[in-house]
């Protein structure tokens, strides 16, 4: 490619059409519908993680300094949550050595 110091819609327009020609690239398809869909609910499940993640996280700060306190979160979340904040601690006593 040639390259130019002025810019402007028509140059840019040449040397588009030079590449065309010259490399003759192939020509692009939309993705299928199908596709297009399925990075949809890509994008829905990574968000509905973030919001997980962030909520658990929530959770282990407002707990973090009360170990009995714990008790009184949800069962499905317990465990996890018990994790983290053994795993926070340990970071943070890492930190502190």
């Amino acid at each position: 490619m040639r390259l130019k110091t002025s810019k402007t819609d028509k140059l840019d327009a040449q040397m588009i059409r030079m590449y065309g020609e010259s490399e003759q690239p192939k020509l692009w398809n939309p993705p299928s519908k199908m596709i297009i869909e399925a990075a949809e609910l890509h994008k829905l499940i990574e968000l509905l993680v973030r919001q997980r993640v962030g909520s658990v996280k929530q959770e282990i700060i407002k707990y973090e300094n009360c170990s009995s306190c714990v008790l009184l979160l949800p069962a499905n979340i317990t465990k996890p949550v018990v994790r983290s904040i053994r795993a926070y601690r340990k970071r943070q006593a890492q930190k502190a050595t």
